[in-house]
């Protein structure tokens, strides 16, 4: 806290330092040396919020999590004075690295992904990380859909098809794929109309897929669009 001197001519001054005793207010007593009226004046001081100098992550069930799982994730702010207080998760920048994958959504930590992964917070200029090993869901999954795209290219312009599509399951969370597409004829791309490209999803047994989707992996709409 500030130290308040003050000094008067043909006065006596008593000044009462701030405290938490006065409320955060320095007192200053003028009283005249010729026996006028006494003065009396006051400063208040404002206590500036503790900065935040750290952040940590605290995730449920941290050492047997599993992919697909869906666990608590709390977020603490450590301040200057030595207090700490939990964060809303929809209020930290939360980012990724390494070979497995998270999200969190709505104050939970969704499990996508398996292997090490190091997720980091980030809120008001501090920052805090956490090391997390997700276990493979070794369970048997059967596909119930492949999210279809649509891609939109000119005349006689090869298409950009994207290497990777969503694959949603009975259970778990939606995975993406790599996709190999079939060859786009010449002669599709020479006049404006809408065709289909097929492709082979990666990583699908198709042993575990509904009989509607074995014959074909993958259906994409290209649409060629004329330019106006």
């Amino acid at each position: 806290m500030p130290e308040v001197k003050a000094t008067a001519e043909n006065a006596e001054v008593t000044v009462i330092q701030a405290s938490e005793a006065t409320g955060m207010r320095a007192i200053i007593h003028v009283q005249p040396n010729d026996g006028g009226e006494p003065q009396t004046y006051a400063i208040q001081f404002l206590q500036e919020a503790p900065q935040i100098e750290r952040l940590s992550l605290e995730v449920e069930n941290a050492a047997t999590l599993k992919e697909d799982q869906t666990v608590g994730i709390k977020v603490l702010a450590h301040y200057q004075d030595g207090t700490q207080a939990v964060l809303k998760a929809d209020k930290v920048s939360f980012s990724t690295t390494g070979e497995g994958d998270v999200a969190v959504r709505k104050g939970m930590l969704e499990l996508h992904k398996p292997g090490q992964v190091t997720l980091k917070a980030q809120f008001e200029g501090a920052e805090g990380q956490i090391d997390l090993n997700i276990q493979a869901n070794t369970e048997s999954k059967v596909v119930q859909a492949i999210r279809p795209v649509s891609v939109v290219t000119g005349l006689n312009q090869e298409p950009s098809l994207p290497a990777t599509v969503t694959v949603e399951y009975d259970k778990g969370f939606p995975k993406l794929h790599k996709v190999i597409w079939q060859p786009v004829a010449k002669g599709d791309l020479a006049k404006y109309h809408s065709f289909d490209v097929l492709g082979k999803v990666e990583g699908i047994d198709q042993r575990l897929m509904p009989k509607y989707l074995l014959k074909e992996l993958l259906l994409l709409k290209k649409l060629v669009r004329q330019h106006q």
